[in-house]
């Protein structure tokens, strides 16, 4: 396969896994709504064979630490959509 390939491979993943995290996310999603809608279409990638586990592993890694740069991390919360209420946070999940 191509490197080219692999980028368009990727990046169809990739927008999949976003567009289908926001699928299942509530309506007017807080920012940590949509992260666990994102890592949710995440886990139904690996459970229906699309990715294997070791390319699940390293993604969920790599989104933790992307959701976690920006304040997004395990430990953050927010009442409602409204960013006033966001509570930052920058930790990585345990199991990671």
């Amino acid at each position: 396969m191509s490197t080219l390939s692999s980028v368009f491979d990727l990046g169809d993943t990739l927008g999949t896994l976003v567009t289908d995290g926001l699928k299942l996310s509530p309506g007017n999603p807080t920012f940590l709504d949509a992260r666990d809608g994102i890592l949710l279409a995440l886990d139904h990638l690996r459970d229906q064979h699309r990715i294997s586990p070791d390319v699940w592993k390293a993604v969920r890694k790599a989104a933790w630490e992307g959701f976690a740069h920006f304040g997004m991390g395990s430990h953050a919360s927010s009442a409602d959509a409204d960013l006033s209420s966001a509570i930052a946070d920058t930790s990585l999940p345990a199991d990671l």
